[in-house]
């Protein structure tokens, strides 16, 4: 957009157009921005290697996806499964690190979707285990989390700033 700094429509615009791009390919008319063109370098690479191998080894669990295995595969396609994989398994290791807390307390992990996780929490944990929870999700500041607290899933209000 040309600022330094993103107005919030903005933030939303980009973000937008960056899922858009990552999933969908990128287009030629931000093949010049050095993240996009780096995108395109992994997923030629990708492309590159699986042609010549017939499959493509995950980064973390060394877990290989056969080309036999997958219909109508393309770069993108292929990207879109490498990226996915590579969050599943990302997430796991997270989780694994998570989920001890959870052993003699009240509250539970109620739900994990994609990029979250549900937490009922029992009064009796307090504040401190929320934080704690976040301590670990965030992996040392490497990925930052939202916290929302609500009655239910559908009255969730951030809280965020209150966890810093």
């Amino acid at each position: 957009f040309g600022v330094d700094t993103l107005t919030e429509e903005q933030y939303d615009e980009s973000k937008k157009i960056s899922f858009k791009l990552l999933y969908g390919g990128i287009t030629e008319e931000y093949r010049h921005v050095p993240y996009f063109m780096a995108v395109q370098k992994l997923v030629d690479y990708l492309w590159s290697s699986f042609q010549e191998k017939g499959y493509i080894t995950s980064p973390i669990g060394q877990r290989k996806l056969y080309g036999c295995n997958m219909k109508d595969m393309y770069p993108q396609t292929l990207f879109n499964y490498f990226i996915q994989l590579h969050e599943t398994e990302q997430n796991i290791m997270t989780l694994e690190r998570v989920l001890p807390m959870f052993d003699g307390s009240l509250s539970k992990l109620f739900m994990y979707t994609y990029d979250s996780i549900l937490i009922d929490l029992h009064k009796s944990d307090g504040v401190e285990f929320i934080r704690k929870v976040k301590d670990l999700l965030e992996c040392d500041n490497t990925y930052p989390t939202k916290v929302y607290v609500g009655a239910t899933y559908h009255e969730l209000l951030n809280v965020t700033d209150r966890f810093h």
